[in-house]
């Protein structure tokens, strides 16, 4: 089984190695806690609303803002969208400016009918994402609170904990985080490894080999199995662990039902083809009128290609 983060996704812009030598700087700092500007006690409130003013949410997937305009104007890339734009133009040239405008009508009604429909699934997702809300156990002022993990900054004292239900506060490592604090603390860390098998955590840094294993850090996105303990967040967002990681990754895999789609497309576009350029042959052949071989071709086109499939 192969993590979902495993290096074989990564950027080559993405240096593991500086990451980890900052962090190994963060371990051997006895006074790390006041180098971040933090205590005991937690931070501020007023100094960690300062810190989310200037390093941003502790998100690492970007807000994206889509208008319906940009739904629609995408809606043109689509291939069979293309072929029937091309086939109104050549219409349009050999003089059947009525078969141009309907193909072109019909493609702006398919466009609006998928534009909608898509950007409608978009403001469902993002009024869903709006609504899902994980927390964590923060100390501040000296006292515990449980606030939004996007709410975290460098230097909060946070617990962690386990046994509680996921999204439940102290189950999932909001931020990387360096341990000042531990009782026989075990994280599961599938996520980078892929491997189900328990990984202990504890102060003393032993193992340097790589980021991963680096006993005494706590990576963002793993999860606590057993134990407890407290850490200092040492970086947030994407200038963690899996934001770095995030941030540098090509483009999404496509699903399998796009790859299916992209298949009966190819099929159709390639049978369109054949039959079209058959059908002008013929007809040429036993009418011999060029013009009047090619509409007709280009109308069996158009009548094959399905414009409301996408």
């Amino acid at each position: 089984m192969i993590g979902i983060f495993n290096h074989r996704y990564k950027s080559k812009n993405f240096n593991e190695d500086e990451l980890m030598k900052k962090y190994l700087e963060y371990s051997k700092d006895k006074n790390i806690i006041k180098t971040l500007n933090s205590s005991l006690d937690g931070l501020d409130e007023h100094v960690a609303r300062s810190k989310l003013k200037i390093d941003g949410k502790n998100e690492v997937i970007e807000e994206v803002n889509h208008t319906y305009l940009y739904f629609f104007f995408n809606g043109f890339k689509d291939q069979f969208v293309i072929i029937l734009l091309v086939m109104a133009i050549i219409n349009f040239v050999s003089g059947d400016r009525l078969g141009a405008l309907l193909i072109v009508i019909l493609v702006l009604i398919s466009i609006i009918i998928r534009s909608k429909q898509e950007y409608e699934t978009f403001k469902f997702n993002k009024s869903l994402k709006s609504k899902l809300v994980t927390n964590c156990n923060v100390i501040r002022n000296g006292k515990v609170e449980e606030i939004n993990v996007s709410n975290i900054v460098v230097g909060d004292i946070v617990e962690l904990n386990a046994g509680t239900i996921i999204p439940a506060a102290g189950t999932i490592i909001p931020a990387d985080v360096l341990l000042i604090e531990n009782k026989n603390l075990y994280l599961n860390m599938a996520v980078f490894t892929g491997e189900s098998r328990p990984i202990r955590k504890s102060k003393s840094l032993k193992d340097t080999s790589n980021l991963i294993n680096m006993n005494n850090i706590c990576l963002m996105g793993s999860s606590v199995i057993t134990g407890s303990g407290k850490g200092i967040v040492i970086s947030t967002g994407f200038n963690t662990y899996l934001g770095h990681i995030s941030k540098n990754l090509g483009k999404p895999q496509k699903t399998n039902f796009e790859k299916g789609m992209d298949k009966i497309s190819n099929v159709i576009i390639r049978f369109m083809i054949v039959i079209s350029l058959v059908v002008f042959c013929i007809n040429y052949l036993l009418r011999g009128d060029l013009m009047e071989a090619l509409l007709f071709a280009i109308s069996i086109a158009v009548g094959i290609t399905p414009s409301m499939l996408p």
